[in-house]
């Protein structure tokens, strides 16, 4: 079978250094992006336990190389900006082990250096055609400028993220869901000094900001504020007056921590990342088995609780899994794959959304917080964590 992997990040590495020596495998992998371009990129992230139970399960494919460059995320607090902690749990109590925090540059150059050998750069999809067999031919565009084939595939993977053109090409724009919640995220590269350990959530009303420790004294800050609509974030809304509205109490007394990412908040507002939160309805296959869909190609959802690079990984390893079992036909593959896949998925998506009730319009979050430090929401995460597929 000859598989074709559309898109290097999380799903997209893991699965091309998982299949490409499956005997009966003949697997290439392509990315837009040249191979070290990613190496300052992006913010930093939470790798929840049941991905790294996932990794560990399958082999353990990079998961050595993982925890070399992040720190454990073991402990979940939850507080208010003024101080006033609500919850804090262990992670031990309800997984097997601890989760990973990671720079996402880290998270790239460990996962693409696994697929290197069998992936082209500097190829971005524009085309599908389909040759006198029925194999899919994509048609890309190289940084020249040139459009090039390069081979007929049994089968394509879309893992090219949440702006999927393979998806797009297949299936059309796929619908997005918005519950009315606008985020930035910042990482800061001097923070030895910082009151910031471990995984920590602080609520003024619906409004969150989220942070934990990174390698090398690094920092992660995200805040989640109210706002309705679709669309960019307003430009209004981009300035540290702004956001401090959302992030501090009427009496203005903060707690250390909240008050040291108050103050880079001020420092950084222009090396933000804006965005809006949102999720894309589930699609895992497409042209009757021909396309199979991983990562945030095929389910993007709420960040809340991290599952976004987390199930990516899930999916690569189940994907990789089956290939492994049987190298059969892309319809039988696709097939096998979904039935594995759609109950977990469909769970943590419900999971993911209930969890993000604290930050909706009109919710309390000392009671939605409480509720996550107790049952019935720690047989929910201990599922998420432990119920690896």
């Amino acid at each position: 079978m000859r598989i074709g992997v559309i898109g290097t990040g999380v799903a997209g590495s893991l699965f091309a250094a998982s299949a490409k020596n499956i005997r009966g495998v003949t697997l290439r992998a392509f990315d837009r992006i040249p191979l070290n371009d990613r190496d300052e990129a992006g913010t930093g992230l939470n790798i929840g336990p049941n991905a790294v139970k996932a990794l560990r399960l399958h082999g353990g494919l990079g998961i050595d190389a993982l925890r070399a460059v992040s720190l454990p995320w073991r402990r979940w607090l939850i507080a208010l900006t003024n101080g006033n902690k609500i919850i804090e749990l262990d992670l031990l109590d309800v997984a097997e082990e601890p989760g990973l925090r990671i720079r996402w540059s880290q998270l790239y150059r460990v996962l693409r250096a696994t697929s290197a050998s069998c992936t082209s750069y500097g190829r971005s999809l524009e085309a599908l055609e389909q040759d006198s067999e029925g194999r899919l031919v994509p048609v890309f565009r190289e940084s020249s400028g040139a459009l090039v084939r390069e081979g007929a595939y049994d089968l394509l993977v879309a893992a090219d993220g949440r702006y999927s053109r393979l998806r797009e090409l297949v299936d059309g724009t796929p619908r997005s869901v918005y519950p009315g919640i606008g985020t930035w995220r910042l990482l800061v590269r001097d923070g030895g000094t910082s009151p910031i350990d471990d995984y920590g959530q602080y609520f003024c009303g619906n409004a969150r900001l989220l942070s934990f420790r990174l390698p090398n004294d690094c920092v992660y800050i995200a805040g989640s504020f109210p706002l309705e609509g679709t669309g960019t974030v307003p430009d209004y809304l981009k300035t540290s007056r702004a956001q401090r509205r959302f992030f501090q109490p009427e009496n203005g007394t903060v707690s250390p921590e909240v008050e040291w990412m108050l103050a880079m908040l001020d420092r950084h507002i222009d090396d933000m990342n804006w965005a809006r939160t949102q999720e894309i309805e589930t699609l895992h296959q497409a042209l009757g088995g021909r396309v199979l869909l991983l990562g945030d190609a095929a389910h993007a959802m709420f960040q809340t609780l991290g599952q976004g690079a987390t199930q990516a990984i899930e999916d690569a390893v189940a994907a990789s899994a089956v290939v492994r079992a049987q190298p059969q036909s892309p319809r039988a593959l696709c097939m096998d794959y979904e039935d594995r896949r759609r109950d977990r998925i469909e769970f943590a998506r419900r999971f993911t959304r209930e969890a993000t009730d604290t930050l909706l319009p009109g919710a309390d979050p000392v009671t939605g917080s409480l509720a996550k430090g107790q049952e019935p929401f720690l047989a929910k995460l201990r599922q998420l964590y432990l119920d690896v597929v």
